[in-house]
């Protein structure tokens, strides 16, 4: 009984042994893993990338290069007399090469819109020859021929039918019609009758400036010669 109850003693101790062994055994084990893990995590970890430069934007809008000024001078006269060559059958001759001419010398359209926007300058220089296409006390071949002072002014209220009202007063008007009568307006009042033609432009003239007209909204000189 004594020997059983000795081995049952022995037994037990050994498995106390047993597990004490493999508690240390566990807690080494963790021990040295947990440092590992720790350090494979620090390294895993990617070092963050450096500050990147700011990098200038590139410009969006498209700049026209620039001729040498001769050149551009050059292209500028080239347009203006292709512009000219439109209106050969509408302008005098004599009156379009003044024109031309005053254009590529002292031009009335700013150089600079030349050197940025060609088609936009080209533009405003057809605009010019296009405002005397009305009048040909101006040297235009097509503008309207002067009737007696009774028919012009019926001819200017259908002409300036669409300002009335809204860019000019019918009293005001009518008063531009009376000093056409006598050109009052002059330093020397000169009778409809004497020079109607250039009585007949005048006052038209005065309210095509007056009311801002232009040969596209006000066309009616182009089916009433």
């Amino acid at each position: 009984m004594k020997r059983i109850c000795l081995s049952g003693i022995i037994a037990l101790l050994a498995v106390a042994v047993l597990c004490t062994g493999c508690k240390q055994y566990t807690e080494t084990e963790e021990s040295t893993l947990i440092p590992d893990l720790i350090d494979k995590q620090e390294t895993s970890v990617p070092a963050p990338d450096p500050p990147k430069r700011s990098e200038p934007e590139e410009e969006t809008g498209e700049q026209s290069e620039k001729l040498p000024p001769q050149a551009a001078h050059q292209n500028r006269k080239e347009a203006i007399d292709a512009v000219g060559k439109e209106y050969e059958d509408r302008i005098d001759s004599t009156v379009l090469a003044e024109m031309i001419a005053h254009e590529q010398g002292s031009p009335s359209v700013d150089f600079a819109l030349f050197e940025t926007d060609q088609q936009a300058y080209v533009t405003k220089v057809r605009a010019l020859f296009e405002d005397r296409l009305p009048f040909r006390s101006e040297g235009s071949l097509v503008g309207p021929k002067a009737p007696s002072y009774e028919k012009a002014c019926d001819y200017i209220r259908a002409e300036f039918a669409d300002c009335i009202g809204k860019k000019i007063d019918s009293q005001t008007f009518e008063e531009y019609l009376t000093l056409m009568k006598a050109d009052i307006a002059q330093q020397n009042p000169v009778p409809y009758e004497q020079n109607p033609q250039k009585a007949f432009d005048n006052c038209r003239r005065m309210l095509w400036d007056l009311c801002e007209c232009t040969t596209e909204d006000t066309p009616y000189f182009k089916t009433h010669p």
